[in-house]
């Protein structure tokens, strides 16, 4: 039987290899343009945004200059002649010294303010990421700490029954016996307990059962790691049942609960990544410190084998470092390397192997190269079957678009009888006829005659050609680091494993992928300007400005770079709105002219008066207050003189003016009068039509005031009562305008004392007495415990005075914190007005109190008084309530105190607002 079926390897002898062809060599006959670099500048030093620089040029291989276009047209696009230097130092660190350690004794830690400083100003601390962070804690060792020492129980001191038995404790410090006081009292050891010898004779005799507390075993620890629980059974029972646990009370109690601790907790902790070893090349790495630290202990290290393995952090990791520029030094010259030939491209008719040859450094001699190919199988072939071909496809395009490159095709022997392939591209099928044929006759005959097993196959897999298809890159990185943003990548027409130039190799295939699509990142961070309110105006009758602080910041909580904002920052600086000023110039009627004809100048008075707005007196218009001018401070001033004519000199008639009467009133707002009359020229009377033809006629009665009807002082109240005897007691005076309530005390003495009445439960000074045993603690969380552990050697002038008056000084505005006149000094020593202090603790844990409580009084303290700290380790908290009408202090030190500015004293202003109903 015939069988036509013959393996590849077989079919491959039917062709004549000399006609096999796989690739040829191709030249464009046109030199290649390239762009030409030179090496990267060197970054600059410094600090922003810093760039290096290189030059690009467009040539040919030949080294001849080119339009720039021909590179973008041929090559693509230019390469970059700017890159971006790693930026210098501009933010640092800022560490503050640490503070003191947390315990008193044995290990603690101590921490410190570490800070991201930008232009002399804190910033966020991604300001600073560059440099690793300094540590914010460190442990700290003291001296070791004293421990309870108890001595054994002695016996029990009953001999049946009830009993206790007791032990000595002793505080041991490295062997020594101390003071108990160095111990902590919350671990103190019992120095009594309870014990029992048995039953007495007496109670022997009663048949009582035993009783007893009963136990079950401990349960697990309840935590892995570290300190945890244990917990059992206890109950009171006898042999007979459970019984109440009152029933048990004269017995010790067996503890149910306690704490046990199998292993210490520990955690990987890894250090900060070293800088990488170099700037550019492959392989580079950079490691960091991996540590298997406890957690109890904060950081201490401990074997690894605590730690979980499976999740250590790695220790080294590639820098993915660019490639290192070519160098523009001469390389040395090295040697040929020749790889082994490949195997023949034919086994007859002649044909070539190849082989690598390689330069083992960046420039060899050319001359001495080896040869990377030679002919080969140069026997004669035999004549090929007359039923096979070779199938020679088109030549490729060439690999190169200019200077020389190669062609290729793919080629196969192919058997003519068989049909073709059933796909033009990529994997098909090809079939053939197989019949079974007679041996003798070569006749067909029926399939059953020839035995299945052996018929050969009729269909057989076959590939043309590659199929073009579309393959694109992966995404590239979303355009945008947060919101909404594009992402791209690049399609590409691929015919096998070539890429083609263009897209005409799949413009039969279905549409083209898209290159672009929507990307998602994390919401924004929102920048904004944040502004504070408005300082307050200390002084509105002067020239002062208001101030408020104008932050750029990110999503309101963190400070950012004020460029992050869009927008005009606004401003942060204004003056005070003169509306805010109480007070107001206010000028009075003119006064008569200098001259009784022609040109002359009259004057006014311009008074400063409180404004009838803020005035409670503007309904009794006869008290309208008039205050000292300083109090209208910068406003601007009316004129108080200008040019004036009463009459034109020469005239037939004119007008004769008296001088101004009295006022009718000795305060307040009153009139005076005057005469005018019309006289002629010899000294005629004439009338008033007469006069009125030549000047308009003057006025005879205008408004006076010649001072407040309300006293200023306490001496002007004493002044008034010419015709009665001056006592003490409280009266009205008219201060800046407003009318508050004083005791004049001494009336009978040339300069009377002015004083206000206060409220001794919310007006007093205190320097507290006592001093801690430990000085460097600060027990109770500050808090004032008068159990605490102290002496009573405490700070000297200790004691606490409360005041029911407080003298004024009403021409300088300050209060007098010396008079003790109206004060009762509740124990120890006289405490001078709005003073505190102690010598209590050198932590901040001030116990000394003061407070300032000027309600119903009228005043209130000045806005730009200052407390300031006396004396050593001194600690102050000093809050004002209420527009500075309330003051409250604690201070201390060790030993401190704080009291009012020394060169101001405790200067007050009038409140309006704090007025007595």
């Amino acid at each position: 039987m015939g069988d036509s079926l013959i393996n590849a390897t077989a079919m491959l002898g039917r062709c004549d290899v000399r006609e096999k062809l796989l690739s040829k060599e191709c030249d464009t006959g046109r030199a290649c343009a390239i762009w030409k670099t030179t090496e990267w500048s060197m970054c600059p030093s410094g600090c922003g945004e810093q760039w290096s620089t290189r030059r690009v040029d467009c040539t040919d291989s030949n080294g001849v200059a080119l339009n720039e276009r021909v590179c973008l047209r041929r090559i693509g696009p230019k390469p970059d002649t700017h890159r971006e230097c790693p930026p210098g130092p501009c933010s640092f660190w800022k560490t503050e010294p640490f503070g003191a350690c947390s315990v008193s004794c044995g290990r603690g830690k101590r921490t410190r303010a570490v800070s991201c400083i930008q232009n002399n100003e804190m910033v966020d601390d991604s300001f600073c990421s560059a440099a690793p962070k300094p540590a914010v804690t460190e442990n700290c060792v003291l001296a070791e700490c004293a421990e309870w020492q108890p001595s054994p129980w002695s016996t029990c001191s009953a001999s049946c029954g009830a009993g206790n038995q007791t032990r000595s404790l002793t505080c041991v410090q490295k062997g020594d016996t101390v003071h108990l006081t160095l111990c902590d009292q919350k671990t103190r050891p019992k120095s009594v307990k309870d014990c029992s010898k048995g039953p007495c004779a007496a109670e022997s005799q009663l048949s009582s059962p035993k009783i007893w507390w009963a136990t079950g075993s401990w349960t697990e620890c309840s935590t892995k790691c570290g300190k945890g629980k244990q917990r059992r059974l206890v109950k009171c029972r006898d042999k007979f049942r459970d019984l109440p646990e009152s029933y048990c009370s004269h017995l010790e109690r067996v503890e149910d609960e306690r704490e046990c601790d199998e292993k210490p907790c520990a955690r990987w902790s890894q250090g900060p990544w070293k800088p990488c070893p170099s700037t550019c090349g492959e392989h580079i790495y950079q490691e960091r410190a991996v540590r298997c630290v406890g957690v109890a202990d904060d950081a201490e290290d401990v074997a690894e084998e605590l730690c979980d393995r499976a999740v250590k952090p790695n220790s080294t990791r590639d820098c993915r470092l660019p490639k290192c520029p070519a160098t523009q030094t001469e390389p040395p010259t090295g040697r040929w390397i020749a790889q082994k030939w490949t195997e023949c491209s034919a086994t007859c008719g002649g044909g070539w192997r190849t082989r690598v040859v390689s330069c083992s450094a960046r420039q060899c001699d050319v001359a001495r190269r080896p040869l990377d190919a030679e002919r080969c199988g140069a026997d004669a072939c035999p004549a090929p079957a007359a039923n096979y071909t070779w199938q020679l496809p088109p030549w490729s395009a060439c690999s190169v678009t200019c200077g020389a490159g190669e062609v290729r095709r793919e080629v196969w022997c192919e058997d003519k009888s068989r049909t073709k392939c059933s796909r033009t591209c990529g994997k098909g099928q090809r079939t053939r006829i197989v019949e079974c044929v007679s041996d003798v006759s070569e006749m067909v005959l029926a399939d059953e005659k020839c035995p299945e097993a052996l018929r050969p196959t009729a269909t057989i897999r076959c590939r043309v050609q590659p199929c073009a298809r579309w393959r694109a890159k992966p995404w590239g990185q979303c355009s945008e680091t947060c919101g909404v943003g594009v992402q791209t990548r690049k399609i590409y027409c691929k015919l096998g494993k070539k890429t083609q130039d263009d897209d005409s190799k799949c413009q039969h295939l279905p549409a083209k992928p898209s290159n672009s699509t929507r990307c998602v990142r994390p919401a924004c961070p929102t920048y904004s300007w944040i502004s504070t309110p408005w300082s307050k105006c200390i002084d509105p009758c002067g020239d002062r400005q208001q101030m408020r602080n104008v932050l750029c910041m990110k999503g309101g909580s963190v400070k950012a770079a004020p460029h992050m904002c869009n927008g005009t920052k606004p401003i942060e600086r204004r003056k005070c709105p003169a509306s805010l000023c109480p007070y107001e110039w206010v000028p009075g009627p003119w006064n008569t002219c200098t001259q009784s004809c022609g040109n002359g100048t009259q004057t006014r008075d311009v008074d400063c008066r409180l404004k009838t707005s803020h005035s409670y007196l503007n309904n009794r218009k006869k008290l309208e207050p008039v205050v000292p001018k300083e109090r209208c401070g910068l406003l601007p001033q009316p004129s108080a003189t200008q040019p004036c004519s009463v009459n034109v000199c020469g005239t037939e008639y004119s007008w004769v003016i008296d001088p101004w009467g009295p006022c009718s009133t000795t305060c307040g707002p009153g009139v005076r009068r005057r005469k005018v009359r019309c006289q002629g020229r010899m000294g005629e009377r004439g009338t008033k039509e007469q006069c009125e033809a030549f000047a308009r006629k003057p006025n005879r009665t205008q408004s006076c005031f010649n001072r407040n009807c309300l006293p200023a002082t306490c001496q002007e109240i004493k002044a008034s009562m010419k015709t009665t005897h001056a006592i003490d007691s409280e009266y009205a005076i008219l201060l800046d305008g407003y009318q508050i309530r004083v005791h004049c005390h001494m009336m009978n003495e040339t300069v009377p004392r002015a004083y206000i009445s206060v409220d001794p439960a919310t007006n007093f000074a205190e320097v507290y007495g006592r001093r801690l045993v430990f000085p460097h603690t600060c027990p109770h969380g500050g808090q004032r415990n008068d159990s605490c552990e102290c002496s009573a050697e405490g700070a000297a002038g200790a004691g606490l005075t409360r005041f029911r008056k407080l003298r004024l000084d009403l021409m300088n505005r300050r209060i007098n914190i010396n008079d003790f006149t109206f004060a009762d000094t509740i124990h120890g020593q006289p405490v001078p007005y709005a003073t505190a202090g102690d010598c209590y603790s050198m932590r901040d844990c001030p116990q000394g109190k003061f407070s300032v409580d000027l309600r119903g009084t009228g005043l209130r303290i000045a806005d730009d008084l200052q407390w300031e700290d006396r004396g050593h380790r001194t600690s102050s908290k000093v809050s004002r309530k209420e527009n500075n009408v309330l003051v409250e202090g604690k201070c201390g030190g060790y030993c401190g105190k704080c009291a009012p500015d020394r060169y101001k004293g405790l200067v007050f202003d009038v409140a309006p607002k704090n007025l007595p109903v």
